[in-house]
Order: structure tokens, then C-alpha cells, then sequence
């Protein structure tokens, strides 16, 4: 009895996506509501508020949109692989500056997940799976050290 790799991973999404938002709304909502217990100098703002919101839209889109896009690949052309690599890749590059925005955090994550998953459909060439295991490892970077360099300067 064989068992359908590519409908085991895609039934996972939601529980990343669902951990993505938790994170990447939590800690921004987290530092506005406690922003006055800690002495911050700036008061939070309706500007924080829509940034938040900007975040939860930027999230949702990404799970429901583009990672069911990659995942849907019936002809194995490493689409779940090459978007992976490219959320990772953009998350990665903008971790840096735009660590606050919590966009590497989300693009790490979706392209990590989306590594994860060509790894596991993976049957043809090894230039497909090295570049999902460098989506996963990039992504898993990218959004560990967003969320790292949000938690220090919060």
C-alpha cells in the first residue's frame, strides 16, 4: 500500500500558517499593549494598530493564496521548491533592516514550510531537493532571527 505524499503536507499548512500569525501579530501587538510598562519613550499609535493589520493581511494572503499556489504542482516542476527558495531567499535579504515588519518572519516561514514540502515530494533530481533544503534552512534563519532581533529591541 503506497501513501499520497503530496495530500499528507498540504493538510499541515494551516497549523503553520495558523503558528506564523501567532507570531508575527502576537509579538507587535504584545509590544504595543505593554509598551507602557516598559518604559518606551513613543506611545503606540493608530499607525502601530494598522501595521498590525497590515501584517495579519500580509500573513493571510501568503497562506491562502501563494503557498496553496506553490503546493498545487501536479506536474513536479519544483514549484513548491523555487517559490520556497524565493519567500526565503526575500526574507532573509530584507531580515535586517525590515525585521520589525514581521515580513521576514512571515516569508521565512511560508518558504521554509514550502521547502519542507518539495523535500518531501521530491522524486526527481537533486538540484530540486538542494534547493528546498535551502529554502528551508534560509527560511527557518530568516524568520528565528526576525523574531530574535524583535524580541531585543522591544
Amino acid at each position: 500500500m503506497t501513501t499520497n505524499s503530496n495530500q499528507s503536507n498540504p493538510s499541515r499548512t494551516p497549523l503553520v500558517a495558523a503558528l506564523t500569525f501567532l507570531i508575527a501579530v502576537g509579538l507587535p501587538v504584545a509590544a504595543i499593549l505593554t509598551a507602557g510598562l516598559r518604559d518606551v519613550e513613543v506611545q503606540p499609535g493608530a499607525i502601530d494598530w494598522i501595521l498590525v493589520a497590515g501584517v495579519a493581511v500580509v500573513t493571510i494572503a501568503t497562506f491562502a493564496l501563494l503557498v496553496p499556489w506553490a503546493q498545487r504542482d501536479p506536474e513536479s516542476t519544483g514549484r513548491a521548491a523555487k517559490t520556497g527558495f524565493a519567500l526565503s531567499a526575500s526574507g532573509l535579504a530584507v531580515s535586517v533592516i525590515l525585521f520589525w515588519t514581521m515580513v521576514p518572519v512571515i516569508f521565512g516561514s511560508a518558504g521554509a514550510w514550502l521547502g519542507h514540502t518539495a523535500r518531501e515530494r521530491s522524486k526527481s533530481g537533486q538540484r530540486l531537493r538542494g534547493l528546498a533544503t535551502a529554502a528551508i534552512i534560509i527560511g527557518a534563519f530568516a524568520a528565528l532571527g526576525s523574531v530574535a532581533a524583535y524580541i531585543a529591541t522591544s
